[in-house]
């Protein structure tokens, strides 16, 4: 029988890659619903393509155009409040989040609370609650499986051991365009600079936090919920081939790690196929073409690491304040009103700057989050 899907945030580049292997498994997945903040044409074409027959579109005035050109045989819907009906369906088996923004916040506590299966590849999820919805899950048998590569690498290698044997995490990255930059160099870059990544094809607010190693920092945090474990048992390593995806440290000094060409393909597949193996279409790794892999410290010019250690080590809302500040100092850097390495010193006075509390609740959420990207505004 085959795993009925929602994919939210289908137009985006995880949403895309997720079509692919989805249209390759047609024998093994049926998708049921569809969505997307503003690109109906494009989500369209999707539903088309899959044979999904319900499609969400969020922003109210791209919904409004939406309806005057959708096919007769869609039904359509808008908001959060759809992507969360699609998600809640009793037909639904998995649920591939990859939205940007906090509504996935509510579509993925919401499909926790059905028992769902969340294949998760929103960062702001876990950033904003980690607690919250891992507890959510825990309560009502709801669960997640990692899209990011880095933690789908992590959950893989995981397999291969009793979790009580586990010593540390270890997240790899490439370091970025800037990881051999001097500190008076990476105080000249350039928003073209960063945005020339030397390993993946991603987004502008992506590719600016994988310059500033702030997208690293970012999956500490999220690693440390995802799998519970603490921050000093969590290693970033630098390795610029972005072959080697992550590893796991066991309690004998043995590391197990997961390589492949660089696809999003590979994690998405496995999120929606666990804990079967399917065959794909990614391109097979030779490693005697490769001849050697390396491995680095991280650069000590790039505070962003600590930033996660703080925070998590803090608990509480620092974690939602250092991804809320980031968001905020991100635009600023891509709208040209402040320089790369302004980045770090919004996030380090914000973090500062801001009394913990406890976040029990959506509504306490919400409101840190506000919050702190008022405080991020006003740095």
């Amino acid at each position: 029988m085959r795993k009925k899907v929602a994919l939210l945030g289908s137009t985006g580049s995880v949403g895309r890659n997720a079509c692919k292997v989805l249209a390759f498994h047609r024998d093994k997945f049926e998708v049921k619903s569809l969505s997307a903040n503003v690109n109906y044409k494009m989500l369209f074409h999707q539903a088309a393509a899959l044979g999904a027959k319900n499609a969400v579109v969020v922003h109210d005035t791209f919904f409004e155009h939406a309806c005057a050109e959708k096919p007769s045989d869609l039904k359509l819907s808008k908001g959060v409040q759809g992507m969360i009906d699609c998600a809640c369906d009793p037909e639904i088996d998995i649920v591939i989040c990859s939205i940007l923004g906090n509504g996935a916040l509510d579509v993925v506590l919401n499909a926790l609370k059905c028992g769902k299966t969340v294949a998760l590849a929103s960062k702001e999820v876990m950033l904003m609650a980690g607690k919250l919805v891992m507890d959510t899950a825990k309560k009502y048998g709801g669960s997640i499986i990692p899209v990011d590569s880095e933690h789908s690498a992590i959950f893989q290698c995981l397999q291969s051991h009793d979790e009580k044997a586990v010593k540390s995490l270890v997240l790899t990255c490439s370091g970025g365009p800037f990881r051999t930059f001097s500190a008076e160099q990476i105080g000249k870059v350039t928003l073209e600079d960063a945005l020339n990544h030397p390993v993946w094809s991603m987004g502008r607010k992506i590719t600016v936090d994988s310059a500033s190693l702030m997208n690293k920092a970012l999956e500490v945090v999220e690693a440390a919920y995802l799998f519970g474990v603490e921050e000093k048992n969590i290693q970033v390593v630098v390795h610029p081939e972005g072959i080697v995806h992550s590893l796991v440290e066991f309690k004998d000094n043995s590391l197990v790690g997961l390589f492949s060409k660089p696809t999003m393909e590979l994690p998405i597949q496995y999120a929606l196929s666990y804990p079967e193996v399917l065959e794909s279409e990614a391109e097979r790794l030779d490693l005697t073409a490769l001849g050697a892999l390396h491995f680095e410290k991280v650069n000590p010019f790039f505070p962003s690491i600590e930033f996660a250690r703080h925070a998590l080590l803090c608990g509480k809302n620092m974690p939602l304040v250092m991804n809320a500040a980031n968001d905020v100092a991100v635009k600023k850097f891509c709208d040209g009103k402040i320089a790369f390495t302004e980045i770090w010193n919004i996030i380090e006075k914000t973090m500062a700057k801001t009394a913990l509390c406890e976040l029990e609740s959506i509504e306490d959420v919400r409101q840190a989050d506000a919050e702190a990207r008022i405080m991020a505004e006003n740095i």
